[in-house]
């Protein structure tokens, strides 16, 4: 409901008003004579509040009790009883909003170098001691900003805090224990992280295209968490918010390839690798982007030697089929190297081609690889081919054995009655009879 009527509301004090009655409301029914305290702990109804806040967005999700919540996603640290800490930044806001409180979740102090450091540090110092007032230096209040550039939104923050615990810590000596009794608790970092991812999920997953305001919202959400890079795989599910980066970052790059999709389909596809393939068939030149074609797989969710080199595979067999038989030929060849059974049809390609070129002089536009690694690159294709494709690639093999025997001997190389490999003309026959011991000397 809260979140309903928030919809519809003009954040003119960044949503502090309508978090402040949120929370009241939550509190109430978590506290201990709550409707709701045997089920519903602070914890939960902060998760409640939380959630809420990404979810409407607007400047809700900077307020001070949202930062709160998420300070543990920035190394806070503690049980997040206490406002007033290492684990969490603090400072004091000089000017109009003199002695009141302002408290910025995550530990970002470590992020002011040098002498906004140790102006932070008195003013924590001074704030710990009760003395406000004198909290405020001009040194301080130059790092706060930094502090404040850093965060951003300290002047709503302190609006929030201004007028809503100016009751508490009136005449306190700004103990924790005073914050805790309004202000929502920290919480714990997986927690929090899976309220980002949750909502996150909601704002993505509904938008119609990659250019969609969801997008937008999706991304300002998830970037409430530190982007720390991917964890260990198997701690990541598709709704992480590592995934969740992934294909917002996939769904744009995908339109630079031409390929408009929307995020629900790539999430949808079962094959991600139709997606690379797809690209490829868009763009004719998409080939030479092997290198962005690898970082969306990665994207995508295929990950791994495998999956790079399937991306390489397919980026050969569309140069291939364009043209760029050079592009194809030096990933073949690598391929090979590293024994990469499904790419045998690349290698079986690149030889052929290679023949083809011998028997007919080529255009120049390509030097075929030699004898020596045209060999290696069908006895690849050849140990792994399917059985269709066995017998003519065994008498390619043969064929291309016989040239090399004949040019180790020494012997002017046989030349084939229909010019592309087909049976000896008379001349090519006698001459090799004639080297017959020589070759088979070159043989043993």
């Amino acid at each position: 409901r809260a979140v309903r009527e928030a919809s519809g509301a003009k954040f003119s004090d960044g949503g502090s008003s309508w978090s402040r009655k949120l929370w009241s409301d939550l509190a109430a029914l978590a506290s201990p004579h709550g409707a709701l305290s045997a089920h519903f702990s602070r914890e939960d109804a902060a998760a409640e509040l939380l959630r809420a806040q990404l979810r409407v967005g607007g400047g809700a999700e900077r307020s001070v009790s949202a930062r709160r919540a998420l300070q543990n996603l920035f190394g806070g640290g503690g049980s997040g009883d206490s406002d007033i800490g290492v684990g969490a930044a603090v400072g004091v806001v000089a000017g109009s909003a003199a002695g009141e409180l302002v408290s910025v979740a995550g530990t970002v102090a470590g992020a002011v170098a040098g002498r906004a450091v140790g102006a932070l540090g008195a003013a924590v110092k001074d704030a710990r001691a009760g003395n406000i007032k004198g909290a405020v230096t001009h040194g301080a209040g130059g790092a706060l900003g930094a502090l404040g550039g850093l965060v951003g939104g300290l002047g709503a923050a302190a609006a929030e805090l201004g007028g809503h615990a100016a009751g508490h810590l009136a005449g306190s000596s700004l103990a924790g224990s005073h914050l805790a009794d309004w202000l929502p608790p920290a919480l714990p970092a997986r927690v929090a992280e899976g309220v980002v991812a949750e909502v996150a999920s909601e704002h993505l997953f509904s938008a119609a295209s990659p250019d969609d305001a969801g997008v937008a919202r999706a991304e300002a959400v998830l970037n409430c968490v530190p982007n720390r890079g991917r964890r260990n795989e198997e701690d990541e599910t598709d709704d992480g918010v590592c995934a969740l980066r992934d294909v917002v970052a996939a769904v744009r790059q995908l339109v630079t390839f031409g390929v408009d999709l929307a995020p629900v389909t790539v999430r949808q596809t079962a094959n991600r690798f139709d997606i690379v393939e797809r690209c490829l068939s868009e763009r004719e030149d998409a080939y030479l982007r092997e290198g962005e074609l690898q970082e969306l797989a990665a994207r995508l969710g295929l990950r791994g030697t495998r999956a790079s080199h399937e991306v390489s595979a397919a980026c050969a067999r569309a140069a291939m089929q364009g043209g760029d038989r050079a592009f194809a030929t030096a990933i073949a060849l690598r391929l090979a190297a590293a024994s990469f059974s499904p790419s045998w049809d690349v290698a079986a390609a690149v030889a052929e081609a290679a023949d083809a070129t011998d028997a007919t002089g080529g255009d120049g536009t390509w030097r075929p690889p030699g004898m020596d690694a045209r060999a290696g690159l069908l006895s690849f294709a050849l140990a792994r081919c399917s059985t269709e494709r066995a017998p003519d690639l065994l008498a390619s093999w043969q064929q291309l054995e016989a040239a090399r025997l004949v040019a180790n001997a020494g012997v002017e190389p046989p030349r084939f009655a229909d010019g592309a490999g087909g049976p000896l003309d008379d001349a090519a026959r006698a001459a090799l009879v004639r080297a017959a011991p020589t070759l088979t000397q070159a043989h043993a």
